[in-house]
């Protein structure tokens, strides 16, 4: 009975320290991916707000002496850049009260009118301004040389909403110092106003 007990323990030692090893692995990896699910979720609203503002330097830029479609770009701008930094600050809200952003009407009524404002002023600047560019330069992809550049309103809508649900699953599970971080982190995906876009080129 002792030897089998001896033996027991024997057997149990190592196979604890598998099955510490093979939790601690598959935690890291979690870690690992919902870090990764954050950096990007963060690098597509990066990819938006420069975006929206290389628009906004192209309107300077090739559309300063056509006053009529400078003023309706602008307009434009207004709208995408209001309703893009209102989309984050719904975020940011969603997170400080700890709501459920799936179930948030307020932030998916505010993703839909963000993409919506934002697909309108992009193709208002493929169509009226790159049109009239120098060859090569004929949408604003071409001018970016981004492959990712999302055109469709629904493929954003879609792309954006999982970007939102990744920075609030990080955000839970993130202590007080980082929250702030990433709070912050928010704030620096808003667009700038028309004025303060500079020229391209």
């Amino acid at each position: 009975m002792t030897k089998n007990l001896v033996g027991f323990t024997t057997l149990i030692k190592p196979l604890a320290a598998l099955l510490s090893a093979l939790v601690l692995t598959v935690v890291c990896t979690l870690e690992g991916a919902a870090e990764s699910s954050y950096a990007e979720a963060v690098g597509q609203m990066r990819r938006e707000q420069t975006l929206g503002e290389a628009g906004a330097g192209l309107l300077k830029t090739f559309a300063k002496d056509d006053m009529a479609t400078l003023a309706q770009g602008i307009q434009l701008y207004a709208f995408a850049q209001a309703d893009f930094n209102g989309l984050l600050e719904t975020l940011k809200g969603a997170l400080i009260k700890g709501e459920e952003l799936a179930d948030s009407k307020r932030f998916q009524d505010a993703l839909v009118l963000a993409v919506k404002r934002r697909v309108a002023f992009t193709d208002f600047v493929d169509e009226k301004v790159l049109s009239r560019s120098p060859k090569g330069t004929k949408s604003l992809a071409a001018v970016l040389g981004a492959a990712d550049f999302i055109k469709g309103a629904a493929e954003l809508l879609k792309v954006l909403m999982e970007a939102g649900l990744d920075i609030w699953r990080e955000y839970r599970t993130v202590d007080k110092e980082n929250r702030q971080q990433i709070r912050d982190q928010l704030d620096s995906l808003k667009w700038r106003s028309f004025d303060k876009v500079p020229a391209l080129g």
